[in-house]
């Protein structure tokens, strides 16, 4: 199979992709934050009065916020914990 490594953090992803990868999750933008990274308390993300754009642009703005790893197919995607995620998505191809 082949596949391309995104390092996150070297080549953050827009905007438009972070929404593209939200949506193939089934998730919100809350769903794929790290809560326990300093910065998500630090923006004063934690106090939960924040919109879906506001929650896009703090990803966008600082990566590391950003649960991983996630797993896309193109069409599909998963957040590589419990790894048991991402080999449901591997069955479905």
């Amino acid at each position: 199979m082949d596949f391309e490594i995104v390092e996150y953090l070297k080549q953050p992803p827009d905007k438009a992709t972070l929404k593209s990868i939200i949506e193939q999750l089934d998730a919100s933008p809350l769903e794929v934050i790290r809560k326990g990274e300093k910065i998500f308390k630090a923006l004063g993300l934690h106090q939960g009065n924040h919109s879906d754009e506001a929650l896009l642009d703090a990803l966008a703005d600082n990566p590391i916020l950003l649960e991983r790893p996630i797993v896309t197919t193109g069409q599909e995607a998963a957040i590589g914990r419990p790894l048991e995620n991402v080999m449901e998505l591997f069955d479905d191809l």
